[in-house]
């Protein structure tokens, strides 16, 4: 009998760990610094940003050639209002096939991180 009762409330113990686990990532905090803002939208494994990197590529000649150098932000940019500015330096073919390499530049809303493209060199 002690012995259901340990396990009962071990498991009870268990789900409500895994219950305020999962509050606690649904609840996050808004970024205050452009690191955690960076953090939270860029791609752990390889940097990018995923969404900037699909508007550009929509844009471009020969999407499939498109190859990412890096995403860069300002870690002391000021995002008080709630953006902050991102610059992804990639490389693509143009119509006459030869490989050219330039810049983006998009606002990205740090809350959602949804990118408005500012510029691009397509």
């Amino acid at each position: 009998m002690a012995r259901a009762a340990t396990l009962i409330l071990l498991i009870a113990v268990l789900i409500s760990g895994c219950t305020s686990a999962n509050t606690t990532r649904t609840t996050r905090a808004v970024p205050r610094t452009p690191d955690e803002a960076v953090e939270k939208c860029f791609s752990g494994w390889d940097g990018d940003h995923r969404d900037f990197k699909k508007q550009v590529e929509a844009q471009l000649n020969d999407p499939d050639s498109m190859q990412v150098h890096g995403t860069y932000y300002n870690g002391s940019e000021d995002i008080s209002d709630g953006t902050m500015l991102i610059r992804m330096d990639y490389g693509a073919r143009n119509r006459l096939g030869g490989m050219v390499r330039t810049d983006a530049f998009a606002e990205m809303n740090i809350r959602t991180c949804a990118v408005t493209i500012i510029d691009y060199g397509g």
